[in-house]
């Protein structure tokens, strides 16, 4: 099931466009998003940034600084929203 994500592109370290099948009504939806913990690296700071109807841009940066570095981990996501 594709739960209404058409695609995850990799836009480069720590950054992941996610387009969805079906578009919200409008921006204001609410995406949430947890950081799995890794042997490496723990933890992270998820954060969203380019807010379309259709898509939406997630940000991973290292520990709880949303201005560390960039890092790649596995995430879990989910947008809640009128569509």
């Amino acid at each position: 099931n594709s739960y209404n994500v058409t695609s995850v592109a990799d836009n480069g370290t720590g950054n992941r466009g996610i387009v969805f099948a079906t578009d919200f009504a409008n921006t204001t939806y609410t995406p949430v998003a947890a950081i799995a913990k890794d042997d490496a690296v723990y933890g992270g700071f998820p954060g969203f940034n380019t807010y379309a109807v259709g898509s939406v841009t997630l940000l991973i940066r290292l520990g709880t600084n949303p201005e560390g570095a960039s890092v790649d981990q596995e995430t879990g996501v989910a947008m809640f929203g009128v569509q």
